[in-house]
């Protein structure tokens, strides 16, 4: 071909190239951003679906979960003051029998029996209770009454005590001698021969209405007489619902409340308020004429759980304002209970987030339109000067292609490096994730403590003999419960240095730890032995104590185990220190059995565990992190007095 023609062609197939290579380079810059704007598009529109859809379930699920939880507290208010209502039964009737007894003690060698009979008698009936009624019933064995409710000096009271309390007696006699097998509706027998009763009967002074009578009854043995102490269940519920109501009017949730009202429209707890008077609202209407408390009693004996229900309300300031609702019953108390919030409150909060989400889209669609930019400059200046250099290149063409060749190679060597570099990083966030992923575990492993603590809180409410203390070990127990759930957050966090050490006693926190494992303690028939010295430290409280329950609770499973084999009657933990150079080792000694060698070599290992295939395998293993990263001491674990002792050293303060 000759030159001129070879030069017009050259020059040509250079247009061509030009000319191809931009229009392909803009085509597939037009494409990039028109698909990565209808993305951002998309996922925009996705996202804010999925907030405004799991903010609004969000808010549903805890507006019935304070409600059932609260129907949930009713419940078990109501088990408590049964038990708590037969113990005080109980009591008086002790100690109406120990007065009895001195009496005839003290009388019975210079009086007759019947002497003696009338002398007790008059003694307790002299006893009265605040509201004027006998602090104990004594009957004889022929069912006369000897002192009673109602005094037999009119017909009424006559017809009361001839078809009503004579006939009660007398089943209760028979089941105190053991003559009515079958038991009635009450007959409960105690561990001191003593019975516990409950009878629908008339009341005294209103032979039409029948309420629940519960009573504890027990001979006298030296006159066979029988004493009883009775409470009626209406006036006793309505004290139990009174604290209940009162307890209530001091709680919110923000700007959310509880609302209880009757069957029959009465309000006990308006806009978070306890009512001094309940408020008849049965006919309140909302400004689209939904009658509310109507509606909303049939919503909620709809299914057994309730349900939701909207409706107008007005706010303090006086205007109308959407309201979402969750009611349920307690149908013992013929009462509805609810919590409420405003529902543009929830749309605020909604839309604040729906805000961010439009301005962090925005971002990046103000992005891509750079990025895009950017390219198509870079793309237009490289075409121009590939260009101008393809006469060159296409001259020397062979020597160019070897040299490509060599920077190719050059750039496939630097890319390579670059490929290891960036695998390496990608290991070290895999081994990040893993430590993630751990972190998870654990915080799935605490969470059954949780559940086990809450039981264990409804135990000792119901241990507990003194009502008055009630509350208050339950408010303690719940302040228990909070702090298990936050050294959940402390275990995730125990690599952060903002938590800063602490002077505490390690008597305290020794205690303190026993009462959690209490009923770990319990069920694994282990006795802990604590110092009897104290002594006061300075370390990391909470991060101690985690470790203190993971080390209890593995010498509780020894135990266990050791019994179950029947190596031991019963397990022990021996908990003891001492001071040496300037620290304290603190060592819990159990006696399950001890640690082989060859698993101490590896037991501060993940994965590894005394329990076989029923540990995880990484409580010890963080236990020794705790200590050594956290708290800066040791963990050390040896065979002392037939089991396994831990040594914990740390720096002491005095």
């Amino acid at each position: 071909m000759p030159t001129k023609q070879y030069n017009f062609a050259a020059t040509r197939i250079r247009q061509l190239i030009f000319v191809a290579s931009t229009i392909g380079v803009f085509a597939m810059l037009a494409l990039v951003f028109v698909s990565g704007t209808i993305g951002l598009y998309q996922n925009y529109n996705m996202q804010r679906e999925l907030i405004r859809g799991e903010m609004t379930e969000r808010h549903r699920a805890v507006t019935k979960e304070r409600v059932l939880n609260f129907v949930q507290l009713v419940e078990h208010e109501r088990s408590e003051a049964r038990n708590d209502w037969n113990r005080r039964l109980k009591v008086r009737v002790d100690y109406a029998l120990s007065i009895a007894g001195a009496i005839y003690e003290n009388n019975k060698s210079n009086m007759n029996q019947a002497q003696i009979k009338r002398l007790i008698v008059s003694t307790l009936g002299a006893m009265k209770r605040a509201d004027g009624t006998p602090f104990v019933l004594v009957y004889d064995t022929d069912h006369n009454a000897l002192i009673a409710f109602a005094a037999a000096s009119n017909k009424d009271a006559k017809q009361y005590a001839e078809q009503v309390e004579r006939p009660l007696a007398e089943k209760k006699l028979q089941e105190l001698s053991g003559q009515d097998g079958q038991g009635g509706q009450g007959g409960q027998k105690d561990e001191q021969d003593g019975r516990y009763f409950e009878f629908k009967i008339p009341k005294i002074n209103d032979m039409e209405k029948v309420v629940e009578q519960l009573s504890y009854a027990k001979m006298f043995e030296p006159y066979d007489l029988m004493f009883e102490a009775v409470e009626y269940a209406d006036f006793l519920e309505t004290e139990l619902q009174k604290d209940i109501l009162a307890r209530l009017g001091m709680l919110r949730f923000g700007s959310d409340y509880l609302f209880i009202d009757t069957y029959d429209g009465y309000a006990l707890l308006s806009d978070g308020m306890l009512q001094s008077e309940p408020k008849y609202l049965w006919n309140l209407t909302d400004p689209n004429g939904v009658k509310i408390l109507q509606e909303q009693l049939k919503v909620a004996l709809s299914t057994p759980e309730g349900g939701f229900l909207s409706y107008g309300w007005l706010d303090p300031d006086g205007e109308v304002r959407t309201h979402l609702s969750y009611v349920t019953v307690i149908p013992q108390w013929r009462w509805k209970v609810g919590a409420s919030g405003y529902q543009d409150q929830l749309e605020e909060d909604i839309q604040g987030y729906i805000e961010i989400l439009y301005k962090e889209t925005r971002q990046d669609a103000w992005t891509l339109i750079l990025i895009v930019l950017v390219l198509a400059v870079l793309s237009f200046a490289g075409a121009l000067y590939l260009n101008r250099r393809f006469n060159i290149l296409f001259r020397e063409m062979c020597e160019h292609i070897e040299k490509m060749h060599s920077e190719m190679q050059a750039r496939i060597e630097s890319e390579t490096k670059r490929r290891l570099k960036g695998e390496e990083l990608l290991m070290q966030s895999s081994k990040m994730a893993d430590m993630g992923n751990m972190m998870g575990l654990i915080i799935h492993q605490w969470k059954q403590p949780l559940g086990a603590l809450s039981l264990w809180l409804d135990d000792l409410a119901e241990s507990r003999e003194n009502p008055a203390h009630i509350d208050t070990l339950i408010s303690e127990a719940e302040r228990h419960i909070a702090y298990m759930t936050e050294t959940v957050t402390d275990f995730r966090n125990f690599l952060k240095p903002d938590v800063a050490p602490s002077e505490f006693s390690l008597q305290e926190l020794l205690i303190s730890t026993a009462k959690l494992i209490n009923h770990r303690l319990t069920q694994s028939h282990t006795k802990l032995n604590l110092p009897p010295q104290d002594i006061t430290i300075r370390t990391l409280h909470n991060d101690l104590r985690q470790v203190m329950i993971n080390l209890f609770g593995n010498a509780c499973d020894a135990n266990e185990e050791q019994i179950k084999k029947g190596a031991a009657e019963f397990g022990v933990i021996d908990c003891s220190w001492e001071i040496a150079d300037g620290f304290v080792h603190l060592s819990i000694n159990d006696n399950g059995g001890g640690i082989s060698e060859q698993l101490q070599l590896n037991l501060f290992q993940p994965y590894v565990s005394t329990k076989g295939e029923s540990g995880t395998g990484l409580g010890l293993y963080m236990s020794r992190r705790i200590i050594e990263e956290r708290i800066r001491g040791t963990l050390t674990v040896s065979n002392k007095n037939g089991g396994a002792c831990f040594v914990i050293t740390i720096p002491s303060v005095r």
